[in-house]
């Protein structure tokens, strides 16, 4: 199903081009956010002019409630789904809302559900840092074309990018932006591996493409950070001032050399938005039948604490981790992918706690 505001459903696409360029290409290892705080405002106004009403109606609580309307259009009783990463959200607002109506739900990836939004930032760039960490170990592992050292290799091409704007025509953001991206699919690494070369050689198409659809309508969807922009600000209710932002990016980066800093910019980029009237609720799981969760041991969207944590907090949650990287485990790992589908065809639970191998 497609989430409101996304692909089939009324897509949103309300930012302007040129503020979508300055957040995406802005450089993450810096503590001046003058500009970037600027170019948050125009988004958010845009936004709030262009959507209107419309705008607070775009968040995980409501697309829950779409849930059960498309349950209803199917003709069941109870909805059985699965949820990847952010869908992992509205999935456990719809299993509290309508425990009557939830059949088996599987959560692939699901953010932290306790963690408060700083915390949940801060761990997030330490989990993509240990992923992007067992990317290099695999790369060298295989004689990849990054050399003895990959994370160094990376780190040298985002100062190369740095020193050389002009002629680069990559920016240090937009490079940042799509090591996440590409590290999201292990089976991509070594393509991955491949364009970072090619971008320190001069050819930056390949390293491109992997942030092309932040920015870019791809198909029927519009550009990622829309919608990324216009659900997240309207599930968070917490805004943060600059200058506390500003002392995150210096602390994080030094632990997080990747991506520290750009995970404490992304709170700035809510800073503006309308507040929500609610906080999403911490999901329970009570009246839920068992409620299959998976989580990725490097995992640079989801980490594995925070994924752990959902399956934890929910009485009807069932984990099964999977030792491999990448967003998600499901079609990824083979073990975690045959118990989602006993789970589901056969209505088989698996034994929490099961470990899948790398």
């Amino acid at each position: 199903m497609d989430r409101r505001g996304t692909g089939a459903s009324d897509p949103a696409q309300c930012i302007p081009g040129s503020a979508r360029a300055a957040i995406t290409e802005y450089d993450s290892d810096s503590t001046q956010l003058d500009d970037l705080s600027a170019a948050a405002k125009r988004a958010s106004q845009e936004c709030v002019l262009e959507l209107d009403d419309r705008l607070q109606a775009l968040d995980s609580w409501r697309t829950a409630g779409d849930l059960d309307q498309l349950r209803e259009a199917l003709g069941v009783s109870r909805l059985n789904a699965i949820g990847h990463g952010e869908g992992s959200r509205v999935l456990t607002v719809f299993a509290d809302r309508f425990g009557s109506h939830t059949g088996r739900l599987v959560l692939d990836g699901s953010p932290d559900p306790i963690l408060d939004p700083p915390s949940a930032a801060q761990a997030g760039a330490l989990g993509a840092e240990a992923t992007f960490d067992a990317f290099a170990t695999l790369c060298k592992a295989r004689n990849c074309s990054l050399g003895p050292d990959p994370k160094q290799a990376t780190l040298a091409l985002l100062d190369q990018l740095r020193q050389h704007p002009m002629t680069a025509r990559l920016s240090v953001g937009e490079a940042v932006h799509a090591l996440l991206m590409g590290l999201a699919d292990r089976a991509s690494w070594p393509a991955l591996a491949d364009a970072i070369t090619a971008a320190r050689a001069g050819d930056i198409d390949a390293l491109a493409a992997y942030v092309a659809p932040l920015s870019t309508a791809v198909d029927n969807d519009p550009p990622l950070l829309d919608t990324q922009l216009i659900t997240g600000c309207n599930d968070m209710q917490m805004r943060l001032p600059p200058e506390q932002i500003s002392g995150m990016v210096s602390d994080w980066k030094a632990k997080a050399p990747l991506f520290g800093g750009l995970f404490a910019q992304q709170l700035l980029l809510c800073s503006s938005w309308p507040v929500p009237a609610q906080q999403l609720p911490t999901p329970s799981g009570h009246s839920a039948p068992p409620i299959l969760v998976l989580s990725t041991a490097d995992d640079p969207i989801t980490p594995e604490e925070g994924t752990q944590r959902t399956a934890r907090q929910l009485a009807s949650g069932v984990l099964v981790s999977w030792e491999g990287g990448g967003h998600g485990a499901l079609i990824q790992s083979p073990c975690a992918t045959a118990a989602v589908q006993h789970f589901l065809v056969d209505a088989q639970v698996p034994t929490d706690g099961t470990a899948c191998p790398p």
